[in-house]
């Protein structure tokens, strides 16, 4: 659940932030591209020779897909990079998050029935996107990634959020690790 404890500290530290502008936004997925990938090139700077040494080399297009962070996608991995799905998975949940704070800015303004339901479409979307694929644990993650960056963006609005709608959102939380987990047994 290392994954899924990560993306809910993720959403919490995003929640926190405002898209109110274009440069915003460039200025949050730069900072991201540069923490995500330098860390991974410079790692496939090393493996990929290696492997190449040891008679192990990995398929070009297999490297393509791990440069670019769509590892989950790959169809053929590179040998010791199987983790590495769950940087496709951040990169999508990061791709949404100026989505995820125009809705959660939005729902401000709706009632609690209409907010909560606007909400899960993005969740629902993304479990049902991947719910037929090999990656079905793609959705539920990128759906624990929405619900919480949802939840702590209200709390910190809400000073007495326990006690309002975000606790429904508490029991959707630990529903979705719980299908996570299925998935992966």
């Amino acid at each position: 659940v290392g994954v899924q404890i990560f993306l809910v500290l993720s959403a919490k530290l995003i929640s926190g932030k405002k898209f109110d502008s274009v440069s915003s936004v460039i200025l949050f997925f730069k900072s991201r591209v540069l923490r995500i990938f330098v860390p991974v090139w410079i790692y496939l700077l090393f493996l990929v020779p290696a492997l190449f040494v040891i008679g192990k080399g990995p398929s070009l297009d297999g490297t393509i897909m791990y440069v670019l962070g769509l590892a989950g996608f790959a169809k053929r991995g590179v040998l010791g990079l199987g983790h590495f799905w769950y940087i496709t998975v951040l990169i999508i949940c990061y791709c949404l998050v100026p989505l995820l704070y125009k809705i959660a800015h939005y729902c401000e303004k709706l009632n609690k029935v209409k907010a909560i339901f606007l909400k899960l479409i993005i969740p629902s979307a993304a479990i049902l996107a991947f719910l037929f694929t090999k990656n079905k644990y793609f959705g539920v993650n990128i759906a624990l990634f929405s619900v919480t960056y949802f939840w702590f963006y209200e709390m910190k609005n809400d000073e007495n959020w326990s006690k309002g709608k975000n606790k429904y959102l508490i029991p959707v939380s630990v529903l979705l690790i719980l299908i996570r987990l299925y998935f992966d047994t």
